[in-house]
């Protein structure tokens, strides 16, 4: 987690999302999930912004899938309801983020670090794991006026940088400047 307060980062790792005492909480986590399709809406928006980055946009499950243990018997449940079944990277999301839609309320946005980082950056950015894509992503949080000091230990440098980024659109929404797709409606991703 990190919360960001006129440029100056604070960075914590905690073991659950509640309590989070914030104004504004965007997180990279869905807070909604389809009923009857594997997808949504905003997912499908954000993966064309994001043109050859599309794939690290997920594709939500409705909430059976979820609750449901990762078996052949859900496989073929899912084909039948869905028209597909899911991998199992796909379903091991769901404590996360069944967690998040339980302690959401109306200060929590969705966001996609991604989006973020390619809105700031005027286009793509490399990829996150490679030190192009960290390098890139550093410069475009100091643009902002945002410098991010030592890290929490154990935590990869990665998942440290999307944090930060969430924090940056988290301020953003509050000052009531940042944008979603789609820019309407209930199931938004911001940026």
């Amino acid at each position: 987690m990190a919360t960001l307060e006129v440029g100056r980062v604070e960075l914590a790792v905690t073991e659950s999302l509640a309590p989070v005492d914030a104004e504004v909480v965007a997180i990279d986590i869905p807070l909604s999930l389809p009923e009857t399709v594997i997808g949504r809406a905003c997912e499908t928006e954000a993966r064309r912004m994001l043109g050859g980055r599309a794939s690290t946009v997920f594709s939500s499950l409705p909430r059976w899938c979820y609750e449901a243990p990762y078996t052949s018997a859900t496989l073929d449940k899912a084909r039948a309801r869905l028209g597909s079944a899911f991998s199992k990277q796909a379903w091991s999301l769901g404590p996360a983020i069944l967690e998040a839609m339980a302690v959401s309320g109306g200060h929590w946005f969705e966001t996609h670090p991604e989006l973020a980082f390619r809105v700031r950056a005027g286009g793509p950015v490399a990829p996150k794991k490679t030190w192009n894509g960290v390098y890139g992503r550093l410069r475009v949080l100091a643009d902002l006026g945002v410098s991010i000091g030592d890290g929490p230990d154990g935590v990869p440098p990665d998942d440290v940088i999307d944090a930060v980024v969430c924090a940056v659109v988290a301020s953003d929404i509050a000052a009531g400047t940042a944008h979603s797709v789609p820019g309407e409606g209930p199931d938004r991703i911001w940026y």
